[in-house]
């Protein structure tokens, strides 16, 4: 068989499972590659065997030097190949997800968050930061931000589906809402998308707002810290958690589907209250 046959298939399976945009691009993109390997070395794809495929995953890892985060999402793809593809069982022990190392989250103080927001001079750098933390959005959210989004009078945020596949209302808050006026009347006054990108009709991308924020950390000398747009959100997460507020309604503001995925917030910090202090001393017999 072809490889445009196989991808043909392959788009049309993708399409039936109704991933988003999104996963589509990345599932065409690995099962190419993973078509290319196999035929590069006269292995007919279908026939291809569990070894074989291992051997993929390797090559993945050791010559290409993918993270493990990064080579279980191809194994992901090559699971959906034999699948739904090839219609042949796949064990899951023939093809396991290689363990990932959990990094500790960078949470910055609010008072280091407020001064990385204040110094940063150009208005649309600061409009899409203070919504990364004001409002907790995803950078993806921030970029695909229309004005028609904003609701003054009501002061929420429309966010389209995103991640999870729900849409969301999450509260703006009052110094968000000023930055964003200002960026607003001093920019164009956009329509459309909130931040446009260079091409017409286009958004900022992902990676622009990401190369903004790598760039605007380099200027605190946080060697030591991976500031990047996702630790604004988990700031926010945080912050909300030690301010008291309830774990479900941090769910619903995140966006986070399951509860579990909000059960990071709460972390035990050397400067936390014992719980159990007011026991101190008492006996329970």
């Amino acid at each position: 068989m072809e490889k445009a046959v196989y991808l043909d298939s392959i788009k049309r399976m993708v399409q039936l499972r109704g991933l988003t945009p999104k996963s589509e691009r990345f599932y065409l993109k690995a099962s190419e590659m993973f078509l290319d390997w196999c035929f590069d070395r006269g292995i007919e794809p279908q026939k291809v065997s569990y070894e074989r495929a291992q051997e993929f995953v390797l090559h993945l890892r050791n010559d290409r030097g993918y993270a493990p985060k990064t080579v279980n999402s191809y194994i992901s793809v090559v699971r959906f190949l034999f699948t739904y593809i090839f219609h042949r069982p796949i064990d899951k022990y023939y093809l396991p997800s290689m363990r990932v190392d959990k990094k500790e989250r960078q949470v910055l103080s609010p008072e280091e968050v407020e001064r990385y927001i204040s110094e940063l001079s150009n208005l649309k750098h600061k409009a899409m930061v203070a919504l990364l933390y004001g409002c907790g959005l995803r950078s993806s959210e921030v970029a695909a931000l229309r004005y028609k989004d904003i609701s003054r009078s009501g002061m929420k945020l429309f966010v389209e589906s995103s991640k999870n596949r729900s849409s969301r209302y999450v509260p703006l808050p009052e110094f968000v809402l000023s930055i964003l006026t200002e960026y607003w009347f001093t920019n164009g006054k956009p329509r459309d998308w909130l931040f446009p990108g260079a091409k017409p009709g286009t958004h900022i991308s992902r990676a622009t707002l990401g190369s903004i924020v790598s760039e605007h950390s380099k200027k605190f000398g946080w060697t030591d810290r991976e500031v990047t747009t996702h630790t604004f959100r988990h700031c926010l997460g945080t912050h909300m958690y030690e301010a008291g507020c309830d774990l479900f309604y941090i769910q619903k503001v995140l966006g986070h589907r399951a509860i579990s995925s909000t059960l990071v917030y709460i972390s035990a910090k050397p400067d936390a209250r014992n719980p159990f202090e007011p026991l101190r001393g008492k006996s329970f017999v």
